[in-house]
């Protein structure tokens, strides 16, 4: 199964964060294919960057998201979204 996980941030922020790492690494143990869509990278796991907004230019922010999502999904023919974050 592909399984994308979005979040803003790397390791270093919070929780969230530690959260994703453990969870995209056990599951891919579990012999799936995570790709992770971020502003930074998950070090040893697949991830794809995407643009990190300095201001809440939330309009425009959620148009880019999209558009960089939907072709993510269907680029990698992606099975499951999970959305830690955005």
């Amino acid at each position: 199964m592909k399984i994308l996980i979005t979040i803003y941030h790397s390791l270093g922020y919070g929780g969230a964060e530690v959260s994703t790492n453990l969870i995209a690494k056990e599951l891919e143990k579990l012999g799936n294919k995570v790709i992770i869509a971020s502003t930074q990278e998950y070090p040893g796991l697949d991830t794809r960057l995407f643009k990190r907004f300095k201001l809440p230019f939330y309009g425009y922010q959620e148009i880019y998201l999209s558009k960089f999502l939907r072709n993510l999904i269907k680029k990698e023919n992606i099975d499951i979204v999970y959305p830690q974050d955005r």
